[in-house]
């Protein structure tokens, strides 16, 4: 969400019920991670099929999307999109590296690397 719409909202995650949400698939998962109901959420008319389109309706004001704060760093580093609660989604989709093999292990050595120094990053950040 922009400033803006955050400036609307109170420390209680519920609070977020009074403003528009861009539709996701994930948003129930995320307000019962906030402990909070869904019954009195508003939606946005417009539903978009990927969230780079959700990050762009975001940045234009037109509600507050579910945005995976790895992907939308950048968005969120120069503050046109803020995450206003702390509560994060783990989403339940994989991603799968296919490859012939004896090809890309360099890059497959450094991808497993770099997931490894994240997952390390995430526990100093909770613990």
């Amino acid at each position: 969400m922009t400033p803006d719409l955050a400036g609307e909202l109170t420390a209680d995650p519920a609070t977020l019920t009074r403003l528009p949400l861009i539709p996701s698939r994930l948003w129930p998962a995320w307000f019962a991670l906030a402990k909070i109901s869904l019954s009195e959420a508003k939606f946005t008319a417009a539903a978009y099929s990927t969230q780079d389109a959700n990050c762009i309706a975001a940045e234009n004001g037109e509600g507050t999307a579910l945005l995976s704060p790895r992907l939308f760093s950048r968005e969120l580093e120069r503050g046109t999109l803020v995450a206003p609660f702390k509560h994060i989604l783990s989403a339940p989709d994989s991603y799968w590296l296919l490859w012939h093999s004896g090809r890309l292990s360099s890059f497959t050595t450094w991808l497993q690397e770099q997931l490894a120094a994240e997952r390390s990053r995430e526990q100093r950040q909770v613990g």
